[in-house]
């Protein structure tokens, strides 16, 4: 859904096209499908798929010589996958110092608990040793993350941002069925009023 709000503020999408998000018909899926002519360029598709893709366009671009910078947002949950580990060793087998990797570390994940469905403890240590420069972090800090965004490497880049799913709105808080659920209008006005503290 992110990446759907930000292609309409970029005027690639319409309102119409925003509105028909997960409706029958629509192009707009929770898992995005390749369309290039509205923005999106590859299939999200399962878990992982994301990791290697922008390891395949990190290691294209370097070859390129392109001076640019490739980043990949990943869950706790996600790292479950192998496929995310094949891809981490890849960038730092390949050197690629043009990727950073902002792990949402929130604990969380569709099924539940990440240590009751499959712990990854010493989540750090373990991308360490796959070859990654760490930089652990308060995720809702948003001057600690541009700063840890801005730090250059020579190898790859693991930002590990401690989250907690749903802060700020007290009926979404480490409640699992937040991963992926729809609010009511009642529920969505009290979520904008606390976080926003009645700003608006």
């Amino acid at each position: 859904m992110a990446l759907y709000c930000v292609l309409k503020q970029k005027g690639i999408l319409t309102e119409d096209d925003l509105q028909s998000f997960e409706q029958n018909g629509t192009e707009f899926f929770a898992h995005a499908k390749r369309n290039p002519t509205k923005g999106i360029e590859f299939s999200g598709g399962s878990l992982s798929l994301g990791v290697s893709f922008a390891v395949g366009v990190a290691l294209a671009c370097r070859e390129k010589q392109l001076n640019n910078h490739v980043y990949v947002l990943l869950g706790d949950g996600e790292c479950n996958e192998g496929l995310v580990w094949e891809s981490i060793m890849s960038a730092a087998n390949y050197g690629l110092s043009n990727i950073t990797f902002i792990i949402d570390r929130n604990r969380m994940q569709s099924d539940g608990l990440v240590d009751e469905v499959m712990k990854i403890d010493n989540l750090a240590d373990k991308m360490k040793a796959f070859g990654c420069e760490i930089i652990e972090l308060d995720g809702h800090d948003v001057d600690a993350l541009t700063k840890a965004l801005d730090i250059n490497s020579d190898k790859p880049k693991a930002i590990i941002a401690n989250t907690i799913k749903g802060k700020g709105v007290s009926f979404m808080e480490s409640v699992a069925q937040w991963h992926h659920a729809n609010m009511s209008e009642t529920q969505y006005q009290q979520a904008i009023e606390e976080v926003c503290h009645g700003q608006l």
